[in-house]
């Protein structure tokens, strides 16, 4: 199933209103495993699926809900497009006819106080991957899905 992100925003923030209430509104006081997993379930909830649009819908969906649970956070450096060595074979296998990049990566840290009284932060992954068709005339980024981490 593709997700067309302009229809997809408004059950995207309804999801994201549900979750802020389902999952513990401050991570502050919580373990260190449980901060993690609450903010990994969050993540998850979000950038679940197959996307098609151009703003990176799901990034901005995330950051919005770390907004909407009052989470102290921030980008860490700048997002980057990258190549795995499988996409630089078929580009060169193909004549470079697509994007030079298969990848888009985000990184951001998540900051609370745990249950030891210890300011402690919760480093969050999240990259894009390209899912669309190879080939002139094609573009790999008409379709990606998301993965992520969070440690």
């Amino acid at each position: 199933m593709v997700i067309d992100g302009g229809v997809f925003m408004n059950k995207i923030v309804s999801e994201i209103m549900k979750v802020a209430g389902a999952l513990e509104s401050t991570l502050d006081g919580l373990s260190n495993a449980k901060a993690r997993k609450v903010v990994s379930d969050l993540v998850g909830r979000v950038t679940n699926g197959l996307f098609h649009d151009e703003a990176w819908v799901p990034v901005s969906n995330m950051v919005k809900a770390f907004d909407s649970m009052g989470w102290d956070w921030e980008q860490v450096g700048a997002s980057r497009y990258w190549a795995s060595e499988e996409w630089q074979r078929i580009l060169k296998e193909n004549g470079g006819k697509n994007s030079p990049n298969d990848h888009k990566e985000w990184k951001y840290v998540v900051r609370f106080v745990n249950d030891k009284q210890r300011p402690t932060e919760i480093s969050v992954m999240v990259r894009a991957n390209a899912t669309g068709r190879i080939g002139a005339g094609r573009d790999v980024w008409e379709t990606y899905d998301m993965d992520m981490g969070v440690y």
